[in-house]
């Protein structure tokens, strides 16, 4: 029944508005402008009844400024629209400490928000999403990374976070050959990729199989809508990151804390002359597939046994 639930955090100005509100909820989620929209906690189908848990030297902050006002989303999915379906407890359930740790912890999100897949496609790749250099340098240093949540919906046949450096093509952050919508969770980012360097570039691409639909199926919240995610808790925590992605196969990316208010009404008319103007005042990046000036990663073979058993075949 509970598709997935998301804890988001408000900015000072947002969470302003927030106390001030007369009504706190419940709100459609699709009617009502949240106000929050920075990834705090997540989880979903597959990942009910899963524990995370921060290392010693770092947590997630609570009480700063970014951290004081929260929204929880919890997204239900009931497609055979059976009466009297009810939550029996669903929610995050959190443990704190009140002994300051050196490090907060962060979460970037990677993502590809214009999805238009054509029906009865076996391997379709989406376009690629981009997190352009001109975002990570603003990183006050490298980041240590934790690990990622993958997210798709049924469609999901595969799932690839890559990385860049200076021209090369680094080991990926992340990746599922196989998706599996029933089994979501965080998953461990490997020790020679856990080092985010200001300057470095990642994307994020996704692959759908929509053999079996008969209608075009585009972004979206419901789970007969597809999404392409990728989260990385990190730290030291970064002020005023949070997203860090491109848009279809438009050349432009954002980096910030929050989407720029008027920025999906741009893309749905195509308006090249608006997205130019936001180009120019900082508030969109410029965003260009690094593969296509890097040099591709080659998985490294091991020269060592795999092991000493002894096949019979009969």
């Amino acid at each position: 029944m509970l598709h997935h639930g998301v804890a988001y955090s408000c900015t000072p100005s947002n969470a302003a508005k927030v106390l001030n509100m007369t009504n706190m909820g419940p709100f459609d989620r699709v009617k009502t402008d949240m106000l929050c929209e920075q990834f705090y906690m997540l989880l979903a189908s597959g990942s009910v009844n899963a524990q995370w848990t921060a290392p010693a030297d770092a947590g997630l902050p609570m009480g700063t400024p970014d951290r004081s006002v929260v929204a929880i989303e919890l997204h239900y999915n009931n497609p055979e629209g059976i009466p009297g379906q009810k939550d029996k407890g669903s929610g995050f359930r959190i443990f704190y400490t009140g002994d300051l740790r050196p490090h907060d912890i962060g979460l970037i999100t990677l993502g590809q928000d214009v999805l238009n897949i054509p029906p009865g496609v076996a391997n379709l790749p989406a376009n690629v999403s981009v997190c352009p250099t001109a975002c990570t340098k603003r990183f006050k240093g490298p980041l240590k990374l934790l690990d990622g949540f993958f997210h798709m919906h049924g469609l999901g046949k595969s799932i690839i976070a890559r990385r860049y450096r200076n021209g090369r093509e680094l080991s990926p952050l992340g990746e599922l050959r196989s998706w599996d919508y029933g089994f979501q969770g965080n998953t461990p980012i490997a020790a020679d990729a856990s080092t985010l360097l200001p300057g470095d570039a990642l994307t994020l691409q996704c692959t759908f199989d929509s053999r079996d639909r008969t209608n075009w199926t585009y972004s979206g919240m419901g789970t007969r809508d597809e999404m392409c995610f990728y989260w990385i808790s990190y730290y030291p925590a970064q002020s005023d990151m949070g997203l860090c992605q491109s848009f279809g196969a438009e050349p432009v990316a954002i980096c910030g804390a929050e989407h720029p208010p008027q920025l999906y009404q741009l893309l749905k008319n195509k308006d090249k002359a608006g997205m130019q103007k936001m180009m120019s005042d900082g508030t969109l990046l410029k965003a260009v597939d690094p593969a296509k000036n890097s040099t591709a990663y080659k998985q490294p073979c091991s020269a060592k046994p795999v092991g000493n058993s002894t096949a019979v075949f009969g």
